[in-house]
């Protein structure tokens, strides 16, 4: 394989564990937070959004279903 098919190919397993990230996260959040678990799966592709300009309140929404999980994961592992 070339270098550009070896970039390519890298970022597409890249962009790939991006949605493996976001539904394991959603999946995780709401078996812990059940209905409280405001986690939600992506709405639009990656891609997509990668063309749009920064988004503040997106960005904030993401921190908080990452805060959400952590704590949730740190509750349980403080349990046991």
């Amino acid at each position: 394989m070339d270098k550009l098919r070896l970039e390519r190919n890298d970022y597409e397993m890249w962009v790939m564990g991006m949605y493996v990230t976001n539904a394991v996260t959603v999946a995780v959040s709401n078996a812990l937070g059940g209905r409280k678990s405001k986690a939600k799966y992506l709405d639009k592709p990656i891609l997509s959004a990668e063309q749009e300009e920064y988004d503040p309140e997106l960005e904030l929404r993401r921190f908080e279903a990452w805060a959400a999980v952590y704590n949730e994961n740190f509750k349980a592992k403080q349990g046991s």
